[in-house]
């Protein structure tokens, strides 16, 4: 909602303060600096996936190599749909 320039959008009608508040809270639990941070051998939980190890973390490429029940998939380090398993 804020992150896309404003030349690109149409907007139509106001965005209540509420939901803007709410918005920025969102984003600032999402914000890249303050994003988990996984290693090899984490146990984690991938929202479609389920859950999974990771076997490789790859720093050029910003991607998690996971392996879930049936196949090791890729997982950008931006993906916020996944969680430690403790």
């Amino acid at each position: 909602m804020f992150d896309i320039d404003k030349s690109l959008l149409e907007q139509i009608g106001v965005i209540p303060d509420g939901i803007k508040a709410e918005y920025m809270l969102l984003s600032k639990k999402f914000d890249k600096t303050e994003a988990e941070v996984y290693k090899v051998g984490d146990q984690v939980r991938h929202k479609i996936f389920g859950e999974g190890i990771i076997e490789e973390v790859d720093e050029r490429t910003k991607t998690y190599y996971i392996r879930f029940v049936n196949d090791t998939k890729p997982i950008s380090f931006d993906y916020v749909g996944l969680s430690h398993i403790f």
